[in-house]
């Protein structure tokens, strides 16, 4: 029946859809994001449940509470980690004051020379951009605890939604077999099982690149000679954890800690270079022999979602549309309809109409 339809109605149906999934994904967002936060991590941690259930015969609420405290422990190991890194950044923030002091009185002779500014001019209009902050600091502080408050607000509410979610996971595949008819359940069976596949090797992988990332960059750092080295390594790999800007934005706060409180500007460059090999290394090597192939999409297909997760739920999207948009080219493998739209969200470049999803012994889902 749809086939039958011209395209421009085709094409109208799309937009509908497509529009109200945006409407629903931005208006639904303080729901749907702890939800796909705690529905990512509850797959991964499941097989710590079953393990828990079926080798040292615990029952399922004392299972599932040990794996969110084991959860909230490495989590808060990790943040005390970060903390502490913070905390040793603020005590040498007398050395570093200095340091930074040292380099402007150079600038501001560097500009003075080419454009003729005096320092009491340059002083000036520095004040001037510095009144124009302080005017909004109050706003930018009210933010920053909003958003602390939200995020504690969410670790909670992420707890709940996990501990149910693990508790409850058979009720969701069965929920599936009796919403389908008997005929696609093999096939559900089997979607399914990948998709954890997916998202365990995804989210698991993801956790080992951060740590080999912060290893080598603060090596790196460590090496060139490079202040606070841990704490930029730490920050590097939390900012990775967003694809392409993650990047950018790590790479950028180390040339400028670099360029502030290093005599030698050849280190500047160093440390770019730093950056540049270990995201060539991450990219090429360690992403895909680590997190694997299945969850990954074309970059264009990622820089969209990194843009439409941005616009729609921030720094949040940014983070989970790439595993989304993973899951959703699963599906579409293994939808026979759908696969014209998997093979354009993989990195593919061959398409074969012969191909199918192999049923015989289809997984079994937890």
């Amino acid at each position: 029946m749809y086939k039958q339809l011209p395209f421009y109605v085709k094409a109208t149906f799309l937009l509908i859809f497509f529009s109200l999934v945006m409407m629903i994904l931005y208006y639904g967002s303080s729901f749907l994001i702890p939800f796909c936060f705690a529905s990512l991590l509850s797959i991964l941690l499941y097989p710590l449940a079953r393990v828990l259930e079926t080798k040292l015969k615990m029952n399922k609420v004392a299972a599932t509470f040990i794996v969110i405290i084991l959860v909230m422990i490495v989590l808060g190991f990790f943040l005390w980690m970060f903390y502490h890194q913070v905390i040793l950044f603020i005590k040498d923030k007398d050395a570093l004051k200095q340091m930074v002091n040292h380099k402007l009185t150079d600038i501001q002779a560097y500009i003075m020379r080419q454009t003729g500014y005096n320092q009491e001019k340059q002083l000036k209009m520095l004040n001037e951009r510095i009144q124009l902050l302080l005017a909004d600091s109050g706003t930018i502080l009210q933010d920053i605890l909003l958003n602390f408050t939200g995020v504690l607000a969410t670790v909670g509410i992420l707890q709940f939604y996990m501990f149910f979610m693990i508790f409850y996971r058979k009720k969701f595949v069965t929920f599936l077999m009796l919403v389908l008819p008997a005929a696609h359940h093999d096939r559900v069976r089997y979607i399914t099982s990948d998709i954890k596949a997916v998202i365990q090797s995804y989210i698991s992988g993801i956790f080992i690149v951060m740590i080999i990332v912060a290893t080598m960059v603060s090596t790196g750092l460590f090496i060139i000679g490079v202040p606070f080295a841990i704490f930029l390594g730490i920050a590097t790999a939390l900012f990775n954890v967003v694809p392409y800007i993650g990047i950018l934005s790590s790479m950028l706060l180390a040339v400028t800690v670099t360029f502030l409180t290093k005599e030698n500007t050849l280190l500047v460059p160093a440390t770019a270079g730093l950056y540049i090999l270990t995201h060539l290394i991450e990219a090429n090597f360690l992403t895909p022999s680590i997190v694997g192939h299945k969850v990954s999409v074309n970059p264009l297909i990622a820089f969209i979602a990194l843009i439409i997760g941005g616009e729609l739920w921030g720094i949040a999207g940014m983070i989970l549309f790439i595993p989304l948009m993973g899951v959703l080219r699963v599906i579409c493998d293994h939808v026979p309809n759908l696969r014209p739209y998997g093979f354009l969200m993989g990195t593919s470049f061959e398409y074969s109409e012969t191909m199918d999803v192999k049923l015989e012994n289809p997984a079994k889902a937890a």
